[in-house]
């Protein structure tokens, strides 16, 4: 935080992995706040375990929504960018980060599909950036996470 003055949310690369010292995925993400922004559309831009804010983030009122009870990093993420505040990540891997036995079957059904999708599509439209070939790529996530747990886990691997 002391050497990049102008972020205020900071986060780092991370690999991840489910057996120990056997990386899985490499996980780089946007360095600056310009591709966060475009990035969101898309992704998280952020390893949450990694993530660090300014005081003065907090000391505005940024918090989660507690009416989300799934998504809300994305959601609080989505809400800093359109309002302003500049996130960045550290261009190192700072973090190993397990893979739990569960992390697929927490990421599947109509109910979540469908929050995540209403999350991105909201972001896009706040932040100005929604364009017709979001859309399809709104439709793409939906059928990902209502997708058996076997081919989430080899779009995971594989179209990342």
């Amino acid at each position: 935080m002391l050497t990049r003055a102008d972020i205020d949310v900071l986060g780092t690369w991370c690999i991840e992995f489910t057996e120990p010292d056997i990386p899985t995925f490499h996980k780089q993400l946007p360095v600056d706040p310009e591709a966060v922004r475009d990035f969101m559309i898309y992704r998280s831009p952020l390893a949450h375990p990694t993530v660090m804010f300014r005081r003065h983030v907090l000391d505005a009122g940024h918090r989660y929504n507690p009416s989300y009870l799934q998504m809300q990093d994305y959601e609080l993420w989505a809400r800093l960018v359109v309002a302003g505040v500049r996130i960045g990540n550290v261009p190192e891997y700072l973090l190993w980060f397990r893979m739990a036995e569960n992390f697929f079957f927490r990421r599947t059904g109509w109910q979540r599909a469908w929050r995540e999708a209403h999350l991105r599509y909201r972001y896009a439209k706040q932040a100005h950036l929604l364009r017709p070939l979001h859309l399809l790529g709104l439709f793409t996530l939906l059928l990902v996470r209502i997708a058996p747990v076997w081919l989430k886990r080899f779009a995971y691997r594989k179209l990342r």
